[in-house]
């Protein structure tokens, strides 16, 4: 029964089926009965939870189902379970949504070790938790670990695929790498980067996916910063209304897409239109810090 329950909610969470939780948790009740080994589902059926607490923004509930994932997992028989790594990355992405980054170290480095211990350095799995870790690195400023994680990310996603452009996550490094460079003053470096990031994303996404726009953003900032406005304006343009659409004005990465075009027409020589964003945002670039905007 925890089996079929818990392969019918997976089912649904694939399809976004708002009645996915409802059968997870059934089976975790089910599960909770379990012995030995078999109590490996009581973990899976926590992180399932986990995922879909994490989609709706719900980041405490899926801190605690995470966290008691990686419970049940520390009190198995002696084993290697490769799924924990999964958990223990995605506790260490909602810590850093929640800004949690110190905390969210020590999970992020063990997923990623668990999986160089047991996938080997060429599996796309291993990429990714480089990327985490790269990304949680940017994050607390230290761009030089985080720079070194991010080309290591990049370089497994070669060694695990054929043709790493097919698949839609090679984006992330690439664009996490392009940030660390513009952010440390190697825009021209950044730039291809940036560039090889967005044609992934505009090719294997859908018109209007805010990931698209991020890499719009990003490009055009890092074009603003190279004094190319005229290149810059229609990325910058795009990203905000689609992140606008998607988000809503006051969404964090409308707010960061706004603060760009203010610098943008600032730097251009037009502070009318600066102007212009800067009430949008409701207080000038200045006196917020931009978040990071999502990856």
């Amino acid at each position: 029964m925890t089996h079929a329950l818990g392969d019918y909610g997976s089912m649904l969470d694939q399809t976004a089926d708002k009645n996915a939780g409802s059968y997870l948790q059934e089976a975790l009740q089910f599960a909770l009965r379990l012995t030995g080994k078999d109590r490996v589902y009581v973990a899976m059926m926590h992180n399932d939870l986990g995922d879909i607490a994490y989609r709706q923004g719900n980041w405490k509930e899926a801190e605690r189902e995470n966290r008691a994932a990686i419970d049940e997992y520390r009190k198995l028989p002696e084993g290697t379970y490769v799924e924990m790594a999964a958990t223990l990355s995605n506790l260490g992405a909602v810590l850093i949504k929640e800004g949690k980054y110190d905390e969210a170290e020590p999970f992020v480095r063990e997923g990623l070790e668990l999986r160089r211990k047991l996938l080997g350095n060429a599996h796309p799995d291993t990429a990714m938790s480089l990327f985490r870790l790269s990304d949680l690195l940017y994050r607390k400023g230290d761009y030089s670990g985080a720079e070194g994680f991010a080309r290591e990310s990049v370089r497994v996603f070669g060694q695990a695929f054929a043709a790493p452009k097919d698949s839609v996550y090679f984006a992330n490094p690439l664009l996490e790498l392009g940030l660390i460079l513009n952010k440390t003053g190697r825009s021209r470096e950044a730039e291809s980067f940036f560039r090889e990031s967005l044609e992934i994303r505009l090719r294997l996404l859908p018109k209007g996916n805010q990931l698209i726009a991020i890499s719009q953003g990003a490009l055009g900032e890092c074009l603003t910063s190279q004094k190319r406005y005229a290149e810059a304006e229609p990325l910058l343009q795009r990203s905000y209304e689609t992140l606008k659409s998607v988000q809503g004005e006051q969404g964090p990465a409308t707010l960061d897409a706004k603060r760009r075009l203010v610098t943008l027409y600032q730097s251009w020589g037009k502070p009318k239109e600066a102007a212009r964003y800067r009430a949008a945002v409701g207080q000038s670039a200045s006196e917020q810090p931009a978040s990071r905007t999502p990856n």
